[in-house]
């Protein structure tokens, strides 16, 4: 009986531990993905300024999962959906979020996806559906990416930096991504790509005028985290908690100097045509 109870209370407080860590890395990754600073900012406050400048062009963003273009340039996005063709490709669904404890979730992430795309006016959004985790192992996911970008003819690429990434977090398929849609570019030529996630930041761009839409959709985005047993719930009573300190934009970055308080960077890098 003793053996039996002395077990139970070692499954408690691994299970209480384990809690404490999910939700502390939960409220804790917005500072620790907190974006680089732009060397230049006036430079780069230009740059993103000739980027939100773009009309009628069509602009492919490639992402490894549900959320990640909400987290670091949704704001970006929402600007540029307004005057251009924005197109979302997603690697994978998300299906292993929150330690795949949520029965479903891709589909799930999915539909929160095509919802965070209305908020923000994207044109279309086009689900790979290669294994969550295994992006890079994805034998199809360059030919996915390349027949992507033949049929819709960006001018604009937006994807993860993997060249110079940024510190905080690493993400297999995030760097998978990145590098695969970086390939396809370059090969394809005259395109301007902007690497997000980035430590060598040269684009600033002033989101200010989408800021609500981008969190509204940063939130809608994230809100399968409620749905996680157990942690979910305890996450939004922390988050009620901390009230105005809560993350609500995802990355965001402010440069008084320029007058910019809702900002996203990236690296920009142009590819010329064959």
């Amino acid at each position: 009986m003793r053996r039996g109870r002395r077990v139970v209370t070692i499954l408690g407080w691994v299970a209480g531990a384990a809690i404490v860590v999910v939700l502390g890395l939960r409220l804790a990754a917005p500072r620790a993905m907190a974006p680089a600073r732009c060397a230049d900012p006036v430079a780069a406050k230009a740059a993103g300024d000739a980027l939100l400048a773009s009309r009628d062009e069509t602009v492919v963003i490639v992402i490894a999962h549900p959320d990640d273009v909400e987290w670091w340039a949704g704001g970006t996005a929402g600007m540029l959906a307004r005057a251009n063709r924005v197109v979302l490709v997603v690697g994978t669904s998300g299906e292993k979020g929150d330690s795949g404890l949520v029965p479903g979730l891709g589909s799930i992430r999915e539909g929160l996806q095509r919802a965070g795309g209305e908020i923000l006016g994207y044109g279309d959004i086009v689900f790979l559906r290669n294994p969550d985790g295994g992006l890079a192992e994805s034998a199809r996911f360059p030919s996915q990416v390349d027949a992507a970008l033949a049929r819709y003819e960006p001018a604009i690429v937006i994807t993860f930096d993997t060249e110079r990434e940024a510190s905080g977090y690493h993400h297999v398929d995030h760097e998978a991504a990145g590098r695969v849609a970086e390939a396809a570019a370059r090969a394809r030529g005259g395109v301007t790509i902007y690497f997000m996630h980035t430590s060598a930041p040269d684009v600033l761009v002033d989101y200010a005028p989408v800021r609500e839409e981008k969190a509204q959709a940063f939130a809608k985005l994230t809100s399968y985290h409620d749905l996680t047993p157990v942690i979910g719930p305890l996450s939004g009573w922390a988050s009620g908690l901390l009230g105005s300190s809560a993350p609500t934009y995802g990355s965001k970055a402010s440069y008084p100097e320029v007058d910019v308080a809702f900002g996203e960077v990236f690296r920009r890098v142009v590819v010329p045509a064959k």
